[in-house]
């Protein structure tokens, strides 16, 4: 991923992070939208720290194969 985000990319990661700082419990599309528009590359300090995120699809598709209420990223790491 690029670490250059557009500037819709940077707008809707900015509406991502102002949800973030709500002082109230997110519904259900509001937490979507912040899986989807949260960029980990919108600031440098994350990339130097070795903060890596799994893609939203994989951990889509890692959900099917999970049960319970424990989630263990298998991708955690991987980076």
């Amino acid at each position: 991923m690029s670490t250059t985000l557009t500037r819709r990319q940077a707008k809707l990661h900015r509406e991502a992070c102002d949800l973030i700082d709500t002082d109230r419990d997110l519904d259900e599309d509001e937490k979507w939208f912040v899986l989807e528009h949260w960029q980990e590359a919108a600031n440098p300090e994350h990339c130097l720290a070795g903060a890596y995120f799994t893609p939203l699809g994989l951990a889509g598709d890692m959900r099917i194969n999970v049960v319970g209420t424990r989630i263990v990223d298998l991708c955690a790491g991987i980076g």
